[in-house]
């Protein structure tokens, strides 16, 4: 049997910009997902990337040998707890903002800007009622921060035929003394700045080698993924539904165009997407792109991944012309 999936998304350019540090601030309060508006927590700040040095070339030196019994290990905690950690928050929070118990909401962020925890309290929470369903990892940690990846979702009918309704988005949190709060601070926007675009980096890296290289000489580059950053992880996947999604596009020197696609699978049957169907158009340039990938793209049941796929130039519509505001439609058939 034949199934056709179709999803469209739109993209802002950033100027000079792939993927932006991961930090909110008080003069940013405004904040947007795909499909859904959201809390200043489920952000993104588009920056230069900014990359962390080797550690080999980080001053090595040696303390003197001291009588003083160290002091024990800090004990460790896994992700697993960290997650649980974190429902408890987003409960604890939900909670206070339908209470309107602004001081108790205030007591669960850390070194967070008062107008930022303003704007989240005042956001709408009710909305979260519509959702049954929620999932999210760890995308990374360091120095006691945590950029958390998470999702609530709802999806209506059986799989083929189903609907999703999604909030998706991050979260930037402290960890210290088995307790875990928002952080929006100067401190946490750097340092989970840095992770993650070194994340990002790695991850786009090991789907595409060479992917670096490419973007340092790219003719145009962009982002469709929004807050979404639920392709970092291969066992993310909306629980019932398959999802296909554009992800990123950027243009190479000689004019190629190479389209990161992801394919997620919720289902409990491995799936066979072949036919990606793939359209970018641009305001300003019209379409960029209309291709159709003869290539069959296996993804097992609850997993999901990232292909990438090459456009060559005499294929793109609008030759090397700079990209502005785009909208993307992808359509498998399985």
């Amino acid at each position: 049997m034949k199934h056709s999936v179709k999803k469209t998304l739109s993209l802002l350019l950033a100027a000079c910009c792939l993927f932006g540090a991961i930090g909110c601030t008080a003069a940013n309060p405004v904040f947007e997902i795909i499909s859904q508006s959201t809390p200043a927590y489920e952000s993104s700040i588009e920056t230069e990337p900014v990359y962390v040095p080797d550690a080999a070339n980080e001053t090595q030196s040696e303390q003197p040998v001291s009588d003083v019994p160290a002091a024990p290990a800090a004990p460790q905690v896994s992700d697993g707890q960290i997650m649980a950690l974190y429902w408890d928050l987003f409960d604890a929070s939900v909670r206070a903002a339908q209470n309107n118990d602004y001081e108790g909401f205030k007591a669960l962020y850390y070194d967070t800007d008062e107008q930022v925890i303003r704007n989240d309290f005042n956001f709408d929470w009710r909305k979260y009622n519509d959702y049954d369903r929620r999932d999210g990892f760890v995308a990374g940690s360091k120095d006691g921060y945590y950029w958390i990846v998470r999702t609530i979702y709802i999806v209506s009918g059986t799989h083929p035929n189903t609907r999703r309704s999604s909030s998706d988005g991050y979260v930037l949190a402290r960890y210290e003394n088995g307790k875990l709060q928002y952080a929006y601070g100067a401190e946490s926007q750097t340092v989970l700045g840095t992770l993650s675009n070194e994340i990002m980096m790695n991850y786009f890296e090991s789907a595409y080698p060479g992917f670096g290289n490419e973007q340092a000489k790219a003719v145009n580059s962009g982002s469709f993924y929004g807050y979404n950053y639920l392709f970092l992880n291969s066992d993310a996947a909306y629980s019932g539904s398959y999802d296909t999604n554009l992800i990123m596009m950027w243009q190479t020197e000689n004019g190629d165009v190479k389209a990161a696609v992801w394919y997620a699978n919720g289902t409990n049957v491995n799936i066979g997407a072949y036919r990606t169907k793939i359209k970018v158009t641009d305001d300003s340039i019209g379409t960029i792109i209309d291709e159709t990938i003869d290539e069959t793209v296996s993804i097992r049941a609850g997993h999901s991944l990232v292909r990438v796929f090459t456009i060559p130039a005499s294929r793109v519509k609008t030759g090397t012309q700079t990209w502005t505001t785009m909208h993307a439609q992808t359509e498998t058939n399985y």
